[in-house]
């Protein structure tokens, strides 16, 4: 599959990965868009990256050749395991979130915990409920590089569910076009997380419709 017009930023970043010997996949909407478009989702605001925890430790060098590029880093935790590196730049109207996805007790899904405001009624008074919420969070967020998601005050102001994907999908990437890589069985892959993927759906809710995405907490997994 030849893709015309790569985006820059994506294409730089699967060459870096690849230059640094990280095995990943993109992932979500950027696999999406990729897969359907040939290009990123123009309201996609995150390029999306799967990485295996047996990956993790090479993030250090990622972080480092990113840092020399102008991105800032962010990195999330979940009772102590690192689930996600967070970067972006100041002259990138998108930023490149990398997923650490484990494996489940019972070997049957790799889990990679997903977090969300508490408050999820869309009436006016929690609307605004949430907009602080998001407001106070990214002040605090901005004063450190590293926050546990179950430490205080996080545990009070988010609710945490789980991407769990089939093993299958996960236990090899397949490569697409030049140094970009995919899950395998990528389509059913699509299939599985979208439904109807080839059909753009502008009311598709990522909390609601992501069949990705378990309401089981984390740790339910059993490894975390």
């Amino acid at each position: 599959m030849k893709i015309e017009n790569l985006d820059p930023q994506l294409e730089m970043m699967c060459n870096l990965l690849s230059e640094l010997e990280i095995e990943y996949c993109i992932d979500s909407g950027t696999l999406l868009g990729v897969v359907r478009e040939g290009a990123l989702l123009e309201r996609d605001r995150d390029i999306d990256i799967a990485i295996l925890e047996n990956q993790q430790n090479k993030l250090i060098k990622l972080k480092s050749r990113l840092r020399d590029q102008g991105y800032k880093c962010r990195i999330l935790s979940f009772y102590g395991q690192k689930f996600k590196f967070k970067f972006w730049c100041a002259s990138e109207k998108r930023s490149i979130d990398i997923n650490i996805f484990r494996e489940s007790q019972d070997n049957e899904k790799f889990i990679c915990p997903q977090t969300f405001p508490i408050i999820k009624n869309e009436n006016p008074l929690f609307f605004y409920g949430r907009k602080i919420i998001r407001v106070v969070f990214g002040i605090i967020k901005n004063i450190g590089s590293e926050f546990d998601l179950n430490d205080f005050p996080w545990r009070i102001g988010t609710c945490h569910l789980t991407w769990a994907i089939p093993k299958d999908h996960f236990s090899s990437f397949e490569h697409l076009s030049g140094q970009i890589y995919v899950p395998r069985k990528y389509e059913e892959y699509l299939t599985f997380r979208y439904g109807d993927w080839k059909t753009p759906n502008k009311n598709w809710n990522f909390r609601s419709d992501d069949m990705g995405l378990s309401q089981k907490f984390p740790s339910k997994f059993g490894c975390m």
